[in-house]
């Protein structure tokens, strides 16, 4: 009982990141600061040549995963039946492909957000049509890293064999621990739950850049539209490893409850105090290893 009190707990916490807001929460153009955290700092500029092109990618990169996530289930299912106690010759090649994919579609998604954090734009329309895309792959790579690590987590014999490296591919050993060490860690979704409660938070006000977008582009719309589901599974699949993995779990709970996250939602509220460089600050204070998640991939 008081394991189940401590999940309901976290999921009341959690949920204060969703997309639940009031109007005197509104105040335009919040999010895109603190998702650009790097924005302006340095000579990389954008323009909508590359907002056209990373969208096409990114619909392609969430195809690609949407697929993978299917072959992963059937392949669960058929190495956790088979009458042999090993991998055939067939059945490693499988496994090595689609690790293969995997991590560089992961790969894929992270280079895009790590770009939308830092480049700049001609001008705040095309720099909101960034954020939005760079927010989405966020999301992606959330979603599908916690589904993966979700899926597997519990089977160590399948652990070793995805942990297995395979240097034809250029993957080094350790692959599904590193997904799950990245997508689990609490600094990153303390950082994850902040921004996307800033991005909720501004889409209820009807003149900021981001409600624009939605409302003026389809395309757009429909991408932020899909982006409550992959932030809800993200959630609900990380507490279960974290669950699953008791020992994270009371860390997480006592982060979320009294950390600066807790702090600077109250402050959202209440008035808003903190400079845009002091909470920069925290957002990517100790996330460093999340720049490059999946690095071992040639």
């Amino acid at each position: 009982m008081k394991e189940m009190s401590g999940v309901l707990f976290l999921t009341a916490l959690l949920s204060l990141a969703g997309c639940s807001t009031t109007k005197e929460d509104k105040k335009a153009d919040d999010w895109i600061l603190y998702f650009s955290p790097d924005s302006g700092t340095n000579e990389v500029y954008y323009s909508t040549d590359r907002i056209s092109t990373d969208f096409l990618v990114l619909s392609a990169l969430s195809a690609e995963l949407d697929s993978l996530e299917k072959e992963w289930a059937v392949l669960k299912r058929e190495l956790l039946f088979k009458e042999r106690g090993y991998e055939s010759d067939l059945e490693n090649q499988k496994v090595e492909l689609m690790l293969f994919r995997f991590t560089n579609a992961l790969d894929s998604l992270w280079d895009m957000v790590a770009f939308y954090r830092s480049a700049s734009a001609s001008d705040k329309h095309v720099q909101t049509k960034g954020g939005i895309l760079g927010m989405r792959a966020e999301l992606e790579y959330s979603y599908h890293s916690s589904r993966f690590s979700a899926l597997f987590h519990d089977q160590k014999k399948l652990i070793h064999l995805l942990n297995t490296a395979h240097p034809s591919f250029g993957i080094s050993e350790g692959t599904y621990d590193r997904i799950t060490y990245n997508v689990t860690s609490i600094d990153y979704l303390e950082r994850l739950d902040l921004v996307w409660y800033l991005f909720c938070r501004e889409l209820t006000n009807p003149d900021s850049e981001l409600s624009k977008a939605r409302n003026v582009q389809p395309e757009y719309a429909e991408l932020i539209s899909e982006m409550d589901g992959l932030h809800a599974g993200a959630h609900l699949q990380t507490e279960y490893i974290l669950y699953a993995r008791w020992s994270h779990f009371p860390e997480l709970k006592n982060r979320l409850a009294h950390g600066t996250t807790a702090k600077i939602g109250d402050g959202m509220t209440g008035g808003w105090n903190k400079s845009v460089t002091e909470t920069r600050g925290f957002l990517f204070k100790n996330v460093a290893r999340m720049k490059n998640p999946t690095s071992h991939i040639l």
